[in-house]
């Protein structure tokens, strides 16, 4: 367990350090949620994000939670939201 838990930290690291490029943006009420990169490794995805905050409202991060979307979201026959 800890073996696994070195080779996130490392492997976040890594991550972190590199060039990011800015797949998508989105912004409400002043705050700016970014996907910096999206890396697949094995079975895994990683997602390397960046929040902004320009509300005026301190807010803390308990948890993000992220869908994977199948299909068109104008035609609702094969819409679908993995979590």
């Amino acid at each position: 367990m800890v073996a696994e838990t070195a080779h996130y930290d490392r492997f976040s690291k890594l991550l972190l350090d590199r060039k990011q490029k800015n797949i998508i943006t989105k912004h409400k009420r002043g705050i700016r949620l970014r996907l910096e990169d999206m890396v697949y490794y094995g079975r895994e995805v990683y997602l390397v994000l960046g929040i902004r905050n320009s509300s005026g409202i301190d807010f803390e991060v308990d948890r993000l939670e992220v869908f994977r979307i199948n299909g068109s979201a104008k035609r609702r026959a094969s819409y679908q939201e993995i979590p």
